[in-house]
C-alpha cells in the first residue's frame, strides 16, 4: 500500500484528490512509518464509505490519522493510548448528523466498529476494533 498523497495548499490545508480536506496544525508533522499504513489505509477505506453515505466531502481536523508521539504529546488533553499514534484515528469537522451516519453505518456493520465521539465541532471516529466512545449512548 502506498503513502497517503497529500498537496500542500499554503502550509495550512491540505487535499486530496478525492474529497477530503486536512488541516494540518502542525508543520513538523512528518509521514506516518510503513508499520501504520495498512491501519490508515482500513481508516481511509471506511473514510470512504463515511464520504459516500455523507453526500460530500469530509475535513480531517488536527493530523490526518496519525500523529508522532512530538504532536499528539503537544495537545491540550493527550492520552498515550490515542489511537491517532497507530494511524487508526481521525477528527472529522461535523456535528450530530455526521456522528449518527457513523454511528448508523457501523451498526449495520459497513465500517469498522471503533470509538465514536463528539466534541464540540468535530467527531472523532477509531477503529479500534471495539465499540467506545462519550456521549454515543450505546
Amino acid at each position: 500500500m502506498a503513502a497517503p498523497r497529500y498537496k500542500t495548499q499554503g502550509g495550512r490545508y491540505v487535499r486530496d484528490s478525492e474529497g477530503y480536506a486536512v488541516r494540518d496544525r502542525s508543520k513538523a508533522q512528518r509521514l506516518p512509518p510503513r508499520r501504520y499504513w495498512p491501519a490508515i489505509g482500513r481508516l481511509f477505506a471506511a473514510l470512504e464509505v463515511i464520504r459516500t453515505a455523507y453526500g460530500r466531502g469530509l475535513t480531517i481536523t488536527g493530523a490526518g490519522g496519525w500523529r508522532d508521539a512530538h504532536t499528539n504529546g503537544a495537545r491540550r488533553k493527550p492520552s498515550p493510548r490515542s489511537q491517532h499514534l497507530h494511524g487508526m484515528a481521525v477528527d472529522l469537522r461535523g456535528g450530530r448528523k455526521l456522528r449518527d451516519l457513523i454511528r448508523r453505518l457501523r451498526t449495520e456493520g459497513k465500517i469498522p466498529a471503533g470509538g465514536l465521539s463528539l466534541y464540540g465541532s468535530f467527531v472523532h471516529y477509531d477503529i479500534r476494533g471495539e465499540r467506545t466512545g462519550r456521549n454515543v449512548g450505546w
